[in-house]
């Protein structure tokens, strides 16, 4: 098996032990508990992948469902928002577990930011007020450090 192979299969590994929660963000909001199950549940069944493919597959999930914006805010807005700030908790629950560096998070904020409409930035910043605590929490590196790497343009 080539290494692109093994970084492949860890990608589609973690795809499929959370299929059932990416389905499931599309169709309420989901409490912090139930998400961090989820977290946990993909680190026991793929305690072997690298902090590297995990930003790969949280990156690619939150661009699955940020791409809809349009189309899925005209059919229901609440739904949308409610799947975008599902994926945006699974991501910071997976970054408190460690399994990816802290600003994973913050580049997944600044680039949602960068490409959604004012409306949908309003319910990313009411995201960001509502987990200030979770957010600023020191793990691996200070926040201020992780804020720094971001680029506002």
């Amino acid at each position: 098996m080539s290494l692109l192979d093994l970084h492949i299969d860890h990608i589609v590994r973690l795809h499929q032990n959370t299929q059932p929660f990416v389905s499931n963000i599309q169709h309420q909001r989901l409490d912090r508990p139930t998400i961090d199950a989820q977290v946990k549940a993909a680190i026991a069944a793929c305690p072997d992948t690298s902090a590297t493919h995990w930003e790969i597959f949280l990156r690619h999930e939150l661009v699955e469902v940020a791409a809809n914006e349009g189309d899925a805010v005209q059919r229901n807005a609440s739904a949308y928002y409610d799947a975008l700030c599902n994926m945006l908790d699974f991501i910071l629950t997976a970054t408190e577990h460690g399994v990816c560096d802290d600003v994973v998070i913050w580049a997944a904020l600044e680039d949602l930011l960068r490409v959604q409409t004012v409306e949908t930035c309003s319910h990313i910043f009411s995201w960001i007020e509502a987990r200030a605590a979770r957010l600023t929490v020191v793990r691996s590196r200070p926040v201020a450090t992780a804020l720094s790497s971001l680029t506002w343009s």
